[in-house]
């Protein structure tokens, strides 16, 4: 599938149901850290902000619509497993139950650790979400309404299940330079911008 060519919304809602259909197939319940970091979906050989999203020379120094594209690559992997293996995609419906959205902005971090520590490692030293929740990667909206992300262009949408929701606000509370934030359920009401809505 080509996101450049799909409907935002379609294409989103799409990949959405793909993320948790995953997350919901796999027993990664006694150690979240691990169970959703399958190895075959790991975005590089040494999958930090710092060299898989932010980098600060070289190869790893990748613009909004590069890390789009890792994002996408990881996408096309657990779309081409759920097949494999035979797993239904979770359909959407409003409104959307069983989880959250949450949103990272990798140019925000101190990868400071706070974060990892609250979310028993659902979140990385450098606040990366699990990459096996990964939905989607926003590149056209500045979300310019909210004074802690201001001139943040880009971010990260992951999927958490809802046993993780509590954890992972533990650990939003503590991360300093809230470069971490749960999505709005009215991220679904906009057709040119799906996830561009956040509280």
């Amino acid at each position: 599938m080509d996101f450049e060519s799909q409907d935002p919304l379609a294409y989103f809602q799409h990949r959405l149901g793909e993320t948790r259909a995953w997350c919901a197939s796999q027993d990664w319940s006694a150690n979240p850290a691990e169970g959703l970091r399958t190895a075959l979906f790991r975005p590089s050989e040494q999958a930090s902000v710092e060299q898989t999203f932010r980098g600060y020379g070289g190869f790893w120094k990748k613009t909004p619509q590069q890390r789009q594209q890792i994002v996408e690559q990881l996408a096309l992997k657990r779309a081409a497993l759920l097949q494999e293996q035979g797993i239904p995609l979770l359909q959407f419906v409003k409104p959307l139950t069983g989880g959250r959205l949450l949103a990272f902005t990798p140019d925000g971090t101190l990868s400071d650790g706070a974060a990892k520590l609250a979310t028993q490692g659902f979140v990385d030293d450098d606040n990366l979400p699990a990459w096996d929740t990964w939905i989607w990667y926003v590149t056209n909206d500045r979300v310019s309404n909210l004074e802690w992300w201001r001139g943040c262009n880009s971010y990260l949408l992951s999927w958490v299940p809802d046993v993780l929701v509590e954890v992972i606000e533990a650990g939003i509370d503590v991360n300093p330079e809230e470069c971490l934030h749960f999505a709005n359920s009215n991220v679904f009401s906009r057709r040119k911008d799906p996830s561009s809505r956040l509280r």
